[in-house]
């Protein structure tokens, strides 16, 4: 039941970023944005680094979200992971054509540790757990505090 609540969620949500609502699209940042960031910094990225490519995924989920379809290609955190890792990627590759070095580079070395794909389930516990409290926080309002 938990499972439909969530699909049923996600679906809503996905609905209203499709259509540009700004409250949504508040709560899609709001709800990814501490994991992009964790693999922003997973994949050796510095910080003020990792926030400048988080900027970039969320600028290219904004462009790209009409042709997310979840039946075709699975999870939305799925997805933003694909749109993660590429941007990643291309981050790389900007800092490999910056920095001409004999010898090969830092980045190419970088680039390559990115993974090419990911589990569709979260990672760790410990990542569950996040994401689900930061949802919760979000519809927190929306229901009596008994339930």
């Amino acid at each position: 039941m938990l499972y439909d609540s969530t699909f049923s969620e996600c679906t809503s949500l996905i609905m209203r970023l499709r259509e540009n609502d700004l409250l949504a699209w508040n709560q899609f940042v709001e709800l990814f944005a501490p994991l992009v960031f964790h693999w922003c910094n997973e994949c050796k990225l510095q910080s003020c680094d990792a926030a400048d490519v988080m900027q970039d995924v969320f600028a290219k989920a904004a462009r790209s979200i009409h042709k997310f379809q979840s039946h075709q290609n699975g999870s939305l955190r799925g997805w933003l992971w694909t749109i993660t890792q590429n941007q990643i990627k291309d981050f790389w590759r900007k800092q490999n054509h910056a920095a001409n070095a004999a010898g090969g580079t830092e980045a190419n070395f970088r680039m390559a540790q990115v993974a090419d794909n990911i589990n569709d389930e979260p990672t760790t516990e410990f990542e569950t757990s996040r994401l689900l409290h930061r949802a919760l926080e979000q519809i927190e309002a929306d229901f009596q505090p008994q339930t």
